[in-house]
């Protein structure tokens, strides 16, 4: 049995990119006797808005399977804000009602970090992501706490305008030595624009997983 419990979270995230040129200056019209100068100033935009947005929070229901626990049901929420240019702020928090040996438990988790995102095009983004993580699991016969860190690379791509998905994998090191991998995925169906609901799951290399579903709101 694992002997701490590490529901990492991590949803990618996206500010609106956009991209403008502006052409402008004076032509110059040939006509008898010499050349007129017109000062055109043209105005043209060559605006390009991405489909990904970092501005959002997440609610949602939270299954869960660890190696020697009782299968958990609990509740994950989500936040991503941009910063600044291609930075943006991601913090995630959740809580499952499991079990060990018979004797109820919870497990709880958080995690908060900085991610850089790359854009490919309007629709797809590649994205690095690295912060701190602490997590609890306490029942009347097993306790355990840890703080550690993540980092890891991404992907967001838009299918259409209102469908995305998502993918994931981050090295977790946790004090003490214990360390694994942590591989997440998703889809994001957005149903207005400022709603959508998002299915996801998360899987360790020792087989654990996570499975998430539940509403996108951004802001």
């Amino acid at each position: 049995m694992k002997s701490t419990i590490l529901s990492l979270l991590a949803l990618s995230l996206a500010p609106l990119a956009s991209a403008g040129d502006y052409a402008g200056g004076k032509d110059f019209v040939a006509s008898s006797g010499g050349k007129d100068v017109v000062d055109s100033a043209k105005q043209v935009c060559a605006c390009t808005e991405s489909c990904l947005t970092y501005d959002f929070f997440d609610v949602q229901y939270l299954y869960s399977d660890y190696d020697g626990l009782d299968t958990g049901h609990g509740v994950g929420l989500n936040l991503s804000k941009s910063l600044i240019g291609q930075l943006y702020l991601t913090a995630t928090a959740e809580w499952s009602d499991t079990g060990i040996w018979g004797v109820d438990a919870d497990s709880w988790g958080l995690t908060a970090g900085l991610g850089y995102y790359m854009p490919v095009n309007d629709r797809l983004h590649l994205n690095l992501e690295a912060g701190g993580l602490y997590s609890n699991f306490d029942s009347d016969e097993y306790s355990d706490d840890k703080w550690g860190g993540y980092v890891g690379p991404g992907f967001r791509y838009c299918v259409t305008d209102n469908v995305e998905l998502f993918g994931n994998a981050y090295w977790v090191l946790c004090e003490g030595g214990e360390n694994t991998w942590d591989f997440n995925a998703g889809v994001i169906y957005d149903l207005t624009d400022t709603v959508g609901l998002k299915f996801s799951g998360v899987v360790d290399e020792h087989g654990d997983y996570s499975l998430l579903a539940g509403v996108r709101l951004y802001y």
